[in-house]
């Protein structure tokens, strides 16, 4: 991907095209969630924008994904997830599943 998003190659010659079906802000993140139903492949894209520039990229291919808010306690004395400490709110998960079960990961921003 590090090609495509740098010009270095063109994403038609790859053969698989990244169309996403949903695309969201969260803060200086965003998400992109996308797949084809005639390859049964399923993809999210998570980039960190800083400035204008995508500092931060992550990519997932056939794994549900979670992103929960996360934030230092204080004192230092740990991480939080949200807000209280009781499970802290989901920010985002994956909708396009393919009716199919697919290993799972949580995403800490």
């Amino acid at each position: 991907m590090m090609r495509v998003l740098t010009g270095v190659e063109e994403e038609y010659k790859r053969g698989f095209r990244f169309r996403p079906r949903l695309v969201v802000e969260l803060g200086k993140w965003v998400v992109a969630e996308g797949w084809e139903n005639r390859d049964d492949v399923y993809w999210v894209h998570v980039w960190a924008v800083e400035g204008g520039i995508i500092t931060k990229f992550r990519e997932y291919f056939n794994t549900r994904v979670t992103v929960r808010e996360l934030s230092p306690t204080k004192p230092a004395s740990g991480w939080v997830v949200g807000e209280g400490g009781s499970g802290g709110p989901t920010v985002w998960e994956s909708r396009g599943q393919l009716g199919r079960s697919m290993p799972g990961l949580v995403l800490a921003i």
